[in-house]
């Protein structure tokens, strides 16, 4: 595409003014703007955090990769972080609700069969998720006996009669 420079070059623009140029493609992510570039980075950085390493050294294979600064990577890095621990939030309330339909139906198979054993440590496990056995956890830990001795400085003296 020809271009016009004028002699200070402060002010290219193209020749053919019918053509417009259009950025990446934008992608709304968490309130801010992502072109293509950045959210590649962010897929990449992502993958890299699922398959293990320091802050650092995954910051270190983003930058290789992608040919950015070292603070660009590490804000790839918090951003990915962000994601994975929101996907983490909303799948751990629906892996609770499945968890306890699971622990109900296999208290119920196990009392028919009479299992009792196998109920009650189920109804434990059950109750703890349910925050039942906090209070159980305080009363089974052992009390604490202080003693403080303090010198005696002058004897206290006696009334005679």
């Amino acid at each position: 595409m020809p271009v016009t420079i004028t002699e200070d070059f402060e002010d290219i623009t193209p020749a053919d003014m019918g053509v417009v140029h259009t950025p990446p493609v934008e992608i709304l992510f968490d309130g801010e703007t992502y072109d293509k570039e950045m959210e590649e980075r962010l897929e990449f950085t992502y993958t890299e955090i699922t398959e293990g390493g320091t802050k650092y050294c995954i910051a270190a294979r983003v930058r290789a990769q992608f040919s950015v600064s070292m603070e660009t990577a590490l804000q790839d890095y918090d951003r990915a972080i962000a994601r994975i621990h929101r996907e983490q939030t909303e799948a751990r309330d629906k892996m609770l609700v499945q968890l306890q339909a699971i622990r109900l139906t296999t208290i119920r198979k196990a009392f028919k069969r009479g299992q009792l054993q196998t109920v009650a440590m189920l109804c434990k496990d059950l109750g703890a998720v349910l925050g039942e056995t906090a209070p159980e956890q305080i009363a089974l830990q052992v009390p604490e006996l202080t003693v403080n001795v303090q010198a005696v400085q002058d004897p206290p003296k006696q009334l005679s009669e």
